[in-house]
């Protein structure tokens, strides 16, 4: 048998953006997946765009404490061995997504897989190309993790790690992904040197100097929490590093 993908949407008000997202995962020809919409109680039309339009959805919509609380109940939902996230206004890079990740996982017998994604204006051009291929460890210290929506965990992944923590504004990403590479023992890691999703510019973590400081103060914590060295200078100076280093400007 197939691995089975689960791919988690959190979505609210999402209706002008929504159906790129399905209809990218629609177009994957690798059909053993799962699409978890978990839906903040929208009043718009994405719950109607989410059953009219795709092919394969489990829709979940209720009111939740935040971001978190919502992808901690597709984490709950999900019955994949291979669990992601893909945003209700980001797309799959092209059809043959799945289909690699899960060749990827199998051919290095893997727990984890990480890729590189692409950032895009509203225009649909590429700016930015956030690469997470090269990644270790030791560079969570300095506050730096693979791009969360182009790494792919293992379902036994998943349930070593648990939940997203709640305690985090922003960085409950960064956390999250901290204990996979610090708190699982040997956790062995594929990379997949392809972009595998558009993200649109403008998310919580991107939008301005504050967001930059509250991710860093969370960074911190999350370091901290996890019994980890942090210096705060040291995840600023990241800043430059990042945009200059880490991104590459099409």
């Amino acid at each position: 048998m197939s691995p089975k993908i689960s791919i988690i949407t959190v979505s609210y008000n999402s209706g002008a953006t929504i159906r790129k997202t399905i209809e990218s995962v629609n177009k994957q020809d690798y059909e053993n997946y799962e699409h978890i919409f978990i839906d903040g109680s929208s009043d718009d039309n994405t719950c109607e765009l989410i059953k009219k339009f795709s092919k394969k959805h489990i829709l979940i919509s209720e009111r939740d404490d935040g971001l978190y609380d919502a992808m901690n109940k597709g984490l709950e939902n999900a019955t994949g061995d291979i669990i992601c996230f893909l945003n209700s206004d980001d797309f799959y890079a092209h059809k043959n997504v799945l289909r690699e990740v899960v060749k990827k996982f199998q051919d290095n017998d893997a727990e984890v897989v990480i890729s590189n994604i692409g950032y895009v204006d509203d225009n649909n051009n590429v700016s930015r190309i956030y690469k997470g291929i090269g990644f270790k460890k030791w560079q969570c210290k300095y506050g730096f993790i693979p791009p969360h929506l182009g790494t792919f965990l293992s379902s036994m992944t998943v349930k070593a790690v648990g939940k997203f923590s709640l305690d985090y504004q922003i960085a409950s990403d960064f956390d999250y992904l901290l204990r996979v590479f610090h708190n699982t023992s040997e956790t062995k890691v594929a990379e997949l040197n392809k972009i595998t999703l558009y993200m649109t510019e403008g998310g919580l973590s991107t939008k301005n100097l504050n967001s930059n400081w509250i991710i860093s103060k969370d960074i911190y914590k999350s370091l901290k929490d996890n019994n980890i060295y942090a210096s705060m200078f040291l995840i600023i100076m990241r800043l430059p590093i990042k945009y200059f280093n880490l991104f590459s400007i099409k």
